[in-house]
């Protein structure tokens, strides 16, 4: 697994790891990419180079929250665009979705998971919004009045994901 926000980031770059890790690697692989980075093209090298799974932030289907909260501009439409893409290839698609963002409701939230069966995501996890010291998001949360006083220690606490198929299988 690779986990760089900006694996897809530079095309140049990815050219080359695709070829060599294709010729000199050859183990299937999971990344992460920005719908905004995809494109045909792209998506293409990453299955030959022997990508299986690709994830994709989606966060919340509220732009308003993603744009003045998050700072992303991606809108769902990109989002899906990418997934198509993702899917048409025969590769996984994975979701990440994020809960507790100042401003989205809980109908926001239900949204943005009928959005991620749409796009046929494989998997979706769901993550709490961990406004760690020092972030801009914790800078914007403070200067807005939210109360922070809770510690937050270690990255795992927001892990909220579970694949329960297994469990739907069992009498």
């Amino acid at each position: 697994m690779f986990e760089d926000d900006l694996f897809t980031g530079d095309e140049c770059w990815l050219n080359e790891f695709c070829d060599r890790y294709a010729r000199e690697v050859a183990l299937p692989f999971f990344c992460y990419a920005r719908a905004d980075t995809l494109t045909d093209k792209i998506v293409a090298q990453l299955k030959d180079a022997g990508c299986v799974s690709v994830s994709l932030g989606v966060e919340t289907v509220n732009q308003q929250a993603g744009e003045r909260v998050l700072g992303r501009s991606l809108g769902p439409e990109r989002i899906r665009h990418a997934a198509v893409m993702i899917k048409q290839r025969g590769l996984r698609l994975e979701t990440t979705n994020i809960i507790g963002i100042p401003g989205v409701t809980l109908a926001d939230d239900l949204a943005t998971m009928a959005f991620n069966r749409s796009i046929r995501a494989d998997y979706a996890s769901v993550k709490m919004l961990m406004p760690y010291p020092g972030t801009p998001i914790r800078h914007w949360m403070e200067q807005k009045g939210f109360s922070l006083r809770l510690p937050l220690t270690g990255d795992r606490l927001a892990f909220m994901s579970r694949d329960t198929r297994y469990q739907r299988s069992v009498d």
